[in-house]
Order: C-alpha cells, then structure tokens, then sequence
C-alpha cells in the first residue's frame, strides 16, 4: 500500500535529518545564544506530525492488523521524541528572546511556528481517539476507552497554548511592523502552515469540547487563515517582481 511507503519513507528522513541538526547544535562550537530563533522547531514539529499519520493509518486502513503495533510503537516514539524537544528547543529559544535580542526582521514570521507543536498535538490526541474508536475501544489489550475524557481535557489545554501564543504572535509582529523591520520575504510563509495546523486542531476539537465556542472559533480562524494566505501569496509575487530575491541580504 502506497500510505505504508510513504509514511516510511517520512519516517526515516524526519529522523535522520532530526539527528543530523541535533549533532550540528551540539558540536558546532560557534553556535551562540543568538542563534537561536522558531525555525528551530521545525525538526520538533516534523517528528509530531508522524503520530498524526500513525494514527490515522490505524483509523482508516490497519485497525486490527499486524501493522497496526508498528504504526503505535513509531508514532508514540516520534511522539515523545517530538515533544521533548519542542520543550528543549522552546527553552533555548525563550532564553534568547528574554537575555538576548530578539531576531532580526527577515525572521519575524518564524514566532508563528510556535503555535505548531501544542496544535500538532490536538490533532494527534483526537485522532487517537478515532484510530482506537476504530478498533472498539481497545488497542493491544488496553481499554483507551476509559481515558478519552482526559485526553480530550489533555487537547483542551494544549489548544490554550496555542491560542495563547497567536496573540504573542500578534504582539511581537506588531512591534517589528512599528519600528518597519518586516521585510518581504519567503520567510512570510511561516505564517501559513502553523496556523492552517491551529484551524485543523480547533475543528477537531469542536466535535468533542465545547462545539459551540469551537465552531465560532473555527469560523474566525479559517477566515484569518484564507486572508494569511492572499497576503502571503500577492505579497510574494510583489517581492518576485522586484527583484529583491537576486539582492544580497545582510
């Protein structure tokens, strides 16, 4: 089956390039506190997105086959790979915007990758319900069944921070835009996926938490989604016109 491949596939480049950029932090001895910034969480948030597949690979073709304990064993490894380092690199991170500088302007769009992790991880918890819905409520011998109210609780307050961060989001972007430090860029697509990722979690959720403050919610967040997305891509092609992808940055 082509999903099996692919996820495969996935699998073995996410961790491999996961390991090829922890070994360049760790024994590159020039790398300084301002280094640091949320493009960082990229390896992170590719590692939360296996769990993501795993489990709906699990609802949708494997429930109760052999693969189906493949798919769980790798999904809550590169779950819980994912989630500690969204945890170490956050604290780096958060440690240069308080004692250092914040990044320059070409990096501004990066803070939106924050909202990723803790959404990415909404989608997971709710998928998991539906992968072991999937397969009656159990799964290797382990009622999940009796644990889905906390887990929708767990998705609840990891949409909090989420939520929380849009607005730090809106507050740092806010004083780059004041003191006209925001360049255009392709960096701007940053602002894109980890929002389009917040709108999937906040949709998901709505089928099992608070539907109607979920859905009006959601009604808000793929409006603001679909308007990020024409100013990303008018605001590109403007900056493709230009020229100013041929200019050196300093």
């Amino acid at each position: 089956h082509l999903s099996v491949i692919f996820f495969f596939l996935g699998v073995i480049g996410i961790f491999t390039f996961g390991y090829l950029l922890v070994r360049i932090h760790f024994l590159n001895k020039e790398m300084r506190l301002n280094d640091a910034n949320f493009s960082w969480f990229i390896p992170p948030v590719s590692h939360l997105i296996i769990p993501v597949l795993g489990t709906c690979l699990l609802d949708v073709y494997w429930a109760g086959t052999a693969l189906a304990s493949v798919f769980f064993v790798i999904s809550m490894v590169a779950l819980g790979v994912g989630f500690f380092n969204f945890l170490f690199v956050g604290s780096m991170v958060w440690r240069r915007y308080v004692c250092g500088t914040i990044p320059q302007g070409n990096l501004a769009p990066t803070i939106m990758i924050g909202i990723a992790p803790t959404a990415i991880m909404v989608v997971f918890l709710i998928k998991f319900i539906e992968a072991i819905e999937a397969s009656h409520g159990t799964l290797f011998g382990i009622n999940f069944a009796a644990v889905f109210p906390f887990i929708k609780i767990s998705a609840a307050i990891l949409w909090g921070f989420s939520f929380w961060w849009l607005f730090l989001v809106i507050i740092l972007v806010t004083h780059y835009i004041k003191i006209k430090e925001h360049p255009l860029g392709f960096s701007w697509w940053a602002y894109t996926f980890p929002l389009e990722a917040f709108t999937v979690s906040t949709g998901l959720l709505a089928k099992c938490v608070a539907p109607y403050f979920f859905r009006g919610a959601l009604l808000g967040l793929n409006t603001l989604a679909m308007a990020t997305w024409v100013v990303v891509v008018f605001a590109t092609i403007k900056w493709l016109e230009s020229g100013a992808f041929f200019k050196p940055q300093h």
